[in-house]
């Protein structure tokens, strides 16, 4: 369900928590927006 159709329960905005808090840390975010880029990424980058 997208987060804007309906107010979300408790337990819901628990499972986003988690995903934001992941991707709060600047050296994950920074590794995601390789990925998502370019498709792959390695640690020799």
């Amino acid at each position: 369900m997208p987060i804007l159709a309906n107010p979300i329960s408790e337990s819901e905005a628990a499972d986003v928590t988690v995903v934001l808090k992941a991707l709060a840390d600047l050296i994950r975010l920074r590794l995601v927006s390789v990925v998502a880029a370019s498709g792959e990424a390695c640690a020799c980058d």
